[in-house]
């Protein structure tokens, strides 16, 4: 859980953390790596699985999403006001997304989340993704240190390698 990851730098039982924010984490020393791309996702079925869709008609369905007043929550809510989803029907929340993808897929409603986190399932034809005449919807990742402590050689290894993979993947 994003909260975890937070408390565990702040207690220092951590030396370094990845957590995913619209803006810059307040605590530690942050270093913006990346940005991963969220997606809406719902059964091959669904009947707005196959067409482009306006966010506005969104407004309304049901949703599977993490808990609202969760960090991750909060984050999904701030990316789907960017595009103008002020209000959507949550029918039920997890803490994992593994019970958000299995709900969706059992037809509850529409989820959000990381593409990475649904793509096997796309790619397997158990889910499908809303096709948004939107923006793509981005968050950062950051990675998060204790600012009182001085990282280890393989800390920083470490560091630089997840700063590569993510240029990588930017290209």
């Amino acid at each position: 859980f994003q909260e975890e990851v937070l408390t565990s730098i702040r207690m220092g039982t951590t030396d370094v953390g990845c957590f995913l924010a619209m803006t810059e984490p307040l605590e530690g020393q942050s270093l913006l790596i990346g940005r991963q791309r969220c997606v809406l996702f719902a059964t091959p079925d669904h009947p707005l699985v196959g067409r482009r869709i306006q966010p506005h008609e969104l407004e309304g369905s049901d949703f599977v999403g993490p808990v609202g007043s969760s960090h991750f929550g909060t984050v999904q809510n701030q990316l789907l006001r960017s595009i103008g989803i002020e209000k959507m029907q949550v029918v039920a929340e997890g803490t994992e997304f593994s019970l958000i993808r299995d709900l969706v897929a059992a037809g509850l409603g529409i989820g959000c989340s990381l593409y990475e986190s649904v793509r096997p399932e796309v790619e397997n034809g158990r889910l499908a993704i809303l096709d948004l005449d939107a923006p793509p919807l981005l968050v950062n990742v950051y990675l998060i240190t204790k600012t009182q402590r001085r990282s280890a050689k393989s800390v920083s290894a470490f560091v630089s390698f997840l700063q590569a993979s993510f240029r990588k993947q930017a290209q």
